[in-house]
């Protein structure tokens, strides 16, 4: 009988698909049991706002195929609402490729003029700067045609989507006065599928000839954005949920509970991968007021798509060298002295 070294040998020399087969085998003989935990950057809470759960949840054995039965269901110690845990082999992040690419901008609304003007700017800088790639704008039926034929004429391939509105109040704070109330119709860029990559770019952006091409940006794995704030990821680094969620100043600075997040990504540059089958999820979950993930924000699009991504997918990290926010000194100070870097970015915001 081969002893365990000779058998654990014997297992990393089958193929991935026959470990997984053999994983699961074992499992049924001796089910794993696993629990959740509710997880926060840092232990403060402001006043009124209840501490995560410290108790996990009850153990149930991993799910890895087939049916789930009520057996392999247990409660989000958040929520409580019920989920299931899956259970699979540790894999390689997959890549996404693909030659069909395309910026993307949105123009929409009846004070769209007020944004006219930055459109022809991004184009002009697109034209000079952006190796030749398809520029799309989407725009909604408002914007007057005038409008359109000299962005037509300024290189944008215009394209109408319709408003993505009735979203739940929930997301947005002061939702009355907000001037992001249509702002979620930039997800229609999700169902450009003529598309294999699309780098959604905010019309208040100045492209630049710093010494590295916007269109490199096309090379890396989507979903990617900047996210904001430290600790700064490397350019192309993945970026793991719990930066997303955890800063290490802004929880206590903004007395933001432990449930909501305290960084994100910055939504100003965000490379995605079109597909209508995610789009439908998501209009389904923010047309939802009561929806669990739900809670009130100032940029609420960017907090929504952080959070979606980074549970469902693997942001990957630009660097503010493609996003560079002049008026904003933490980023000054935290990335790009980290870096050893400054004013070589490519787009200014």
């Amino acid at each position: 009988m081969p002893d365990r070294h000779g058998v654990l040998q014997a297992l990393r020399e089958l193929p991935l698909d026959e470990q997984h087969k053999v994983l699961e085998e074992l499992l049924s003989l001796k089910p794993l049991g696993a629990a959740l935990e509710a997880w926060c950057d840092q232990d403060f809470s402001p006043c009124g706002s209840a501490d995560r759960p410290r108790g996990r949840s009850w153990a149930v054995p991993l799910h890895w195929t087939g049916a789930v039965s009520e057996q392999n269901v247990t409660g989000c110690p958040w929520c409580r609402r019920p989920v299931a845990i899956a259970a699979q082999l540790a894999m390689d992040v997959p890549a996404r490729d693909g030659n069909r690419y395309a910026y993307a901008t949105l123009l929409y609304g009846p004070a769209c003029h007020k944004y006219f003007l930055g459109a022809l700017v991004l184009g002009e800088g697109l034209q000079r700067y952006g190796s030749g790639i398809t520029a799309l704008l989407m725009h909604t039926p408002d914007v007057p045609k005038r409008y359109l034929e000299a962005l037509s004429a300024a290189g944008w391939l215009c394209r109408e989507v319709e408003y993505l509105s009735k979203v739940a109040w929930a997301l947005f704070k002061n939702w009355q006065t907000s001037r992001f109330i249509d702002v979620f119709t930039k997800l229609r860029v999700l169902e450009q599928e003529d598309f294999d990559k699309v780098l959604f770019l905010d019309l208040d952006l100045l492209v630049r000839d710093g010494g590295e091409s916007l269109a490199k940006l096309f090379h890396l794995r989507p979903p990617a954005a900047m996210k904001r704030g430290p600790p700064i990821p490397s350019h192309g680094d993945p970026v793991p949920y719990g930066l997303i969620w955890g800063h290490p100043t802004r929880r206590q600075g903004d007395e933001l509970p432990q449930h909501q997040q305290a960084s994100g990504i910055n939504a100003g540059v965000m490379l995605l991968q079109p597909s209508k089958s995610v789009l439908h999820e998501m209009m389904s979950e923010v047309h939802d007021y009561d929806h669990p993930q739900h809670y009130g924000t100032y940029m609420p699009e960017q907090e929504y798509i952080s959070r979606f991504y980074g549970t469902f997918d693997l942001w990957t990290h630009v660097s503010c060298n493609f996003n560079f926010e002049i008026d904003k000194n933490e980023r000054i100070r935290v990335e790009m002295q980290q870096m050893r870097v400054l004013w070589s970015a490519c787009v200014l915001v």
